[in-house]
């Protein structure tokens, strides 16, 4: 059986006549009738009654056009859903670096879903490396990373870099920038930074072995910004945060940037997309425009 015998079956029960349903399909009555003489053969049961005006359904022809007519509607539905018209719907995977998950889960989360609202969006968060894997695999939809090179992403994936800041270190309000100019006398304090993988403690560490002042002392190992701050502004430690975000918070904590010469990062950001997204590309296109406007250039 095809879908248009299913659809013809269903036009003649519907207006009660081969006659009728010719007319509304555009089709010779021996058309209409073949179509649904074959329907009847390829499912071995007699549908409709011809003794009868109007043609009447048999008992299976009830069955047959309750299912029939499930079927055409989700052929209908399976068609408008990929009509290249139709409004994105389903779950579209973002993958956001540790430092960048709030900036994700902001301003392009409250945008798609006054934009899309058939569109549900899940955010993996993880390291660079990992999220680029997943995008490869087809697990992850696009991906927003930072990377501290000059480089772009080692993936042959459409990406562009929507700006590059300078990463600085924070503290506590109330401790004297005077007293505090060097790396090596912030590692007498410590830091408050992420685990292992996190490019800014990378850079952090490689510049302290530089200054031989041996590895970083680490008073607060947390992927939490919050917890992060919290800790910086009572002065239990010093962090690093990209200059936007910085910004952001700078007034409402007790906090402030301190300059150090010879350690002055700066990291760029990656909108990383897979190929042939089909209808995602769109609201993927207003993500990458909404996190453009909040990242630093």
């Amino acid at each position: 059986m095809n879908l248009n015998e299913i659809r013809t079956f269903v036009t003649v029960a519907r207006v009660g006549s081969i006659q009728g349903a010719a007319r509304q399909l555009h089709m010779t009555q021996s058309a209409v009738s073949r179509l649904v003489q074959r329907l009847e053969l390829d499912l071995g049961a007699t549908l409709f009654d011809r003794q009868t005006k109007p043609l009447i359904l048999t008992h299976d022809g009830r069955v047959a056009l309750e299912h029939g007519q499930r079927v055409l509607h989700a052929t209908e539905a399976f068609s408008e859903a990929l009509s290249p018209a139709a409004a994105p719907s389903g779950v579209l995977r973002i993958g956001a670096a540790h430092v960048l998950a709030e900036l994700v889960a902001e301003r392009p989360l409250d945008l798609l879903r006054s934009t899309f609202p058939d569109l549900t969006l899940q955010i993996s968060i993880d390291w660079a490396g990992a999220l680029i894997e997943r995008l490869h695999s087809g697990a992850l939809d696009a991906a927003v990373i930072s990377l501290l090179t000059e480089g772009k992403p080692r993936s042959e994936l459409p990406a562009r870099r929507l700006g590059k800041e300078q990463v600085r270190i924070m503290g506590a309000a109330n401790l004297s920038p005077a007293r505090w100019r060097s790396l090596r006398a912030m590692n007498e304090i410590g830091w408050v930074i992420q685990p292992e993988g996190c490019g800014y403690r990378t850079a952090l560490t490689q510049a302290l072995e530089r200054e031989g002042a041996g590895p970083p002392k680490v008073i607060v190992e947390a992927f939490s910004k919050d917890l992060q701050l919290s800790v910086v502004a009572r002065g239990a430690g010093f962090g690093l945060l990209p200059v936007s975000q910085l910004n952001a918070v700078a007034g409402k904590r007790k906090i402030k940037t301190f300059h150090v010469p010879d350690f002055q990062p700066a990291v760029s950001t990656w909108f990383i997309r897979r190929l042939q997204l089909g209808r995602l590309s769109r609201p993927l296109d207003d993500i990458e425009q909404a996190l453009s406007l909040v990242i630093a250039k």
